[in-house]
């Protein structure tokens, strides 16, 4: 996503206005209890949404409300995510149709502003428990919902970043955040709670086993958990005690099973997470002390240089990756595919996951990020400036990044067909259709593959998927 513009300033007198008199109406054709898909804004109509009411709801209580924003608008799949805590803790759901992600921000701020009034003028949101949870491009705009209207008491984001333009200010939100160890913005994220922290924000970061995705059900449903025992910090939801208990054993339970497999840094940080969470809220004496003994267990602070060590080095990469990208945009370079490969450093990175522990895993997020860079943004800016056998140049280094991706060979497909090297164009499709891509219509319709037509492989390909 691009430089966010938000402009919101009517959403605070929104809230005072649903504080004053409440005007939630609970359409007669909603069932509480289950997803409901494509309603309207009645602000805007052409801004849809998933709604999840859960099933005790009733419009005479004030609810806790979440507004998701997936970066391909897959609206029923992001509230799917959450809509488990949502049924247990009571909290609405309003899963955006419209919000996107790498274009422009109109788009998202359109579905924002669209949304908001839903979640008083329509449905019986609590003014002061509205939350954003968001993946990639849609956790950027929950942050910059937060930030540019202050009415939110917090996030949950994945995967994102801190967009272009926005100064992140201190604020009262809570923020959970959480990537995938191999996400390309893993870094970021990392980078976002640090910021946070110094700005005094209540903060929480996750990492789970996967790439650049949203972050897993469980997950989910501890993030508002925790957001659970924030509001209760807050002191905008009574204190449980028992609640409160469950959750405190739990986390304990967590940290003690990562102890006990000789993850002791990893355990740290849990018992460092649990502190923080409860301190307010219950004696923690028992973690400060296990916090204070892993502090001091020199195995762990081995393991805490060795992991510094690494994200520096990852950090020190960008300048690789910076360099390659220049070098591929430059339209003087004339680049072969085995220069760019050895500009990105490629063959050593391979090597690097080989060996395992924390350097293979730092190396795979790094080629992570080369891969999207190389399939995605870099391919679709030179296709724009149909600069075609540089696309190609490219996509090869992509796909020797990961050669099982029927996306990455089919595009390089077309590329090689544009720039003229019909058999490499065919290799490629042919390696595509191997790997899934079997779109019949898709491909016979394809612009791009105009010069293949006539081939007699691409015939052979065609009748073998007609068959």
């Amino acid at each position: 996503m691009q430089n966010p513009a938000l402009s919101l300033a009517l959403l605070p007198l929104i809230i005072i206005a649903a504080l004053q008199s409440p005007r939630s109406v609970r359409a007669a054709e909603i069932t509480p209890g289950q997803l409901v898909e494509g309603l309207a804004c009645r602000s805007d109509p052409t801004q849809t949404y998933t709604l999840y009411l859960p099933s005790r709801y009733t419009s005479t209580k004030r609810w806790p409300a979440l507004l998701v924003f997936d970066p391909r608008g897959r609206s029923v799949h992001a509230a799917e995510i959450f809509q488990r805590a949502a049924e247990e803790y009571g909290w609405l759901i309003l899963s955006s149709d419209n919000t996107r992600s790498d274009g422009p921000w109109e788009p998202n701020n359109r579905a924002m502003r669209a949304m908001w009034p839903e979640l008083f003028e329509r449905w019986s949101a609590d003014p002061h428990r509205i939350y954003a949870a968001g993946f990639s491009g849609g956790a950027m705009a929950a942050l910059a919902l937060a930030e540019m209207t202050q009415q939110l008491a917090g996030i949950i984001g994945a995967g994102g970043r801190i967009p272009d333009g926005l100064k992140i200010a201190q604020t009262g939100y809570a923020h959970f955040g959480a990537a995938g160890l191999t996400d390309f913005n893993y870094s970021e994220m990392w980078k976002l709670d640090e910021l946070l922290a110094k700005r005094g924000n209540t903060h929480r970061m996750e990492v789970f086993e996967g790439r650049h995705q949203w972050l897993p059900e469980s997950l989910a449903t501890l993030a508002v958990e925790w957001l659970e025992l924030e509001a209760m910090r807050q002191g905008v939801r009574p204190l449980d005690t028992e609640f409160v208990g469950r959750l405190y054993s739990e986390e304990m339970a967590a940290a003690r099973e990562l102890e006990s497999t000789d993850r002791g840094l990893e355990a740290l940080w849990r018992y460092q997470t649990i502190s923080r969470t409860f301190g307010a809220l219950r004696d923690i004496r028992d973690v400060v002390h296990k916090v204070a003994k892993l502090e001091s267990n020199r195995t762990v602070v081995r393991e805490g240089k060795d992991r510094q060590h690494w994200d520096a080095w990852e950090r020190r990469y960008s300048s690789r990756l910076a360099k390659g990208s220049s070098l591929i945009k430059d339209p003087e370079s004339e680049t072969s595919p085995r220069e760019l490969l050895a500009t990105f450093g490629i063959n050593d990175l391979k090597k690097r996951v080989g060996k395992g522990g924390y350097e293979g895993i730092v190396s795979k997020r790094v080629l992570e990020r080369i891969w999207t860079h190389t399939s995605f943004y870099l391919t679709r800016d030179l296709l724009a400036q149909k600069r075609y056998w540089d696309a190609m140049t490219t996509l090869s280094v992509a796909v020797e990044i990961r050669d099982d991706s029927s996306f990455a060979w089919y595009n390089l497909a077309c590329a090689a067909a544009r720039s003229g090297s019909r058999k490499r164009a065919l290799e490629a499709l042919e390696k595509a259709i191997d790997l899934g891509f079997r779109d019949l219509a898709h491909i016979s319709g394809d612009e791009d593959l105009e010069s293949l037509r006539k081939e007699p492989r691409y015939l052979e390909l065609m009748e073998e998927l007609s068959r």
